[in-house]
C-alpha cells in the first residue's frame, strides 16, 4: 500500500515536471554537433596550411600582384608550375576560395584566408543558435502533442522493487526521513522516467521533428554550411598538390541529432523542475494531499504511513 502511494506521487511529479519543462521550452539549448565542429576545425587547418603554402611559393615582390606571380610560376613548370596553374587567372584558387568562403559566410569578397579560416570555425560554433531554436520550436509549436506523448509514457512507467522503487526515488534511503529526503538527488524521479522511457520518447518525437525541420530556418542554415564545405572539398580534389587536404563527407543525421538533443533538454528541464518542486511540494499536482505527504521529509517512515494516507491516495 505504501509503495502504491509513492508510485502515484512519483508519476504526479513526472507529469508536473513535464508540464513545467514545456512551459520553459525557450530555455532549450542545443550545442553545435561535434562532427560539424571537428569538420570545421579540419577545414580551417587546411585553409591555414594553404595560406602558408602560397606564402612560401609566391613572393609577389615589387610590382608583382598575386595573379601575375601565379602566371610566372605556372610558366616555370614543376611543383611551382603546379601551384601557378592552381592560382593563376582572375579566379585563381586563392581568390576563388576566398570568394567562395566569404559568399558562404556573408563576408567580404576579398577577406584573407586566415580570417576565412576563423570564420569557418565561428560559423560551425554559431550553428548552436539555429539548433537551439529548432528544439524550442518542436516543443513550443507542438506543445500539447509532446505533453500527451510524455503523459502516456508516464502511465506506462513500471517501478522496481529495489533501487528503482518509488519510495527510494522520492525519499532516498531508509529511514526515509528529512535528512534522507534532503540528500536524495533533486532530479531522481525525472532521471528514472528518462532511463525507462527515452527510446519510446525519441521514437514518438522523431515524426514531429521530421514534420517541422524541413521547412525550418535551421535547415537552410545547415545546408548553406554543408554547401561551403562540399565546394571547398571539390576545389581541393581538382589539384594533385591539394588532394591530401580533401575531407570525406560529414557523417551526421541532422534531424536525428536535433530530436535527440531536444529530448535530452526536456530531461534536463524536467530535472530542474523536480528540484524546485521538491523544495516546495504543498498544493501541487492533481493529488496535492498525497503529493505533499510523499515529497516531504516528514513523517519519517521507520513506521509505515497511517492507512488514511492509502485511503486518500487519489486526493
Amino acid at each position: 500500500e505504501q509503495e502504491e502511494i509513492f508510485q502515484k506521487a512519483a508519476k504526479e511529479m513526472m507529469l508536473l515536471c513535464a508540464e513545467g519543462a514545456l512551459a520553459h521550452a525557450a530555455d532549450i539549448r542545443i550545442d553545435s554537433p561535434p562532427a560539424a565542429l571537428d569538420y570545421a576545425r579540419k577545414t580551417a587547418a587546411n585553409l591555414r596550411s594553404l595560406v602558408k603554402l602560397t606564402r612560401s611559393v609566391f613572393s609577389t615582390g615589387s610590382g608583382w600582384g598575386l595573379e601575375a606571380a601565379a602566371k610566372r610560376a605556372a610558366a616555370s613548370g614543376g611543383v611551382l608550375g603546379d601551384l601557378g596553374c592552381m592560382f593563376q587567372g582572375p579566379a585563381a584558387l586563392l581568390d576563388q576560395t576566398g570568394g567562395m568562403v566569404s559568399g558562404a559566410l556573408g563576408s567580404a569578397m576579398h577577406k584573407s584566408m586566415d580570417q576565412t579560416a576563423n570564420d569557418v570555425e565561428e560559423r560551425a560554433a554559431a550553428l548552436s543558435v539555429g539548433f537551439s531554436r529548432a528544439g524550442q520550436d518542436i516543443c513550443i509549436q507542438r506543445k500539447d502533442e509532446v505533453l500527451k506523448i510524455i503523459s502516456d509514457l508516464i502511465d506506462e512507467v513500471k517501478f522496481s522493487s529495489s533501487a528503482g522503487s518509488a519510495l527510494r526515488l522520492v525519499r532516498g534511503e531508509p529511514p526515509y526521513a528529512d535528512a534522507q529526503y534532503k540528500a536524495c538527488k533533486g532530479d531522481a524521479v525525472a532521471q528514472f522516467f528518462m532511463a525507462t522511457s527515452s527510446k519510446k520518447l525519441f521514437d514518438a518525437l522523431m515524426p514531429i521533428g521530421e514534420e517541422i525541420l524541413p521547412d525550418h530556418k535551421v535547415t537552410q542554415e545547415w545546408n548553406d554550411f554543408l554547401a561551403f564545405l562540399e565546394e571547398w572539398n571539390k576545389k581541393m580534389a581538382e589539384h594533385d598538390l591539394t588532394q591530401s587536404m580533401q575531407l570525406g563527407p560529414m557523417e551526421l543525421d541532422f534531424h536525428r541529432y536535433i530530436v535527440d538533443h531536444t529530448m535530452a533538454e526536456i530531461a534536463h528541464l524536467m530535472g530542474r523542475e523536480e528540484s524546485v518542486n521538491r523544495e516546495s511540494s504543498a498544493g501541487k499536482s492533481r493529488r496535492p494531499v498525497t503529493f505533499a505527504v510523499c515529497f516531504n521529509g516528514f513523517p519519517a517512515l521507520d513506521k509505515r504511513l497511517p492507512r488514511e494516507h492509502f485511503l486518500n491516495r487519489n486526493k
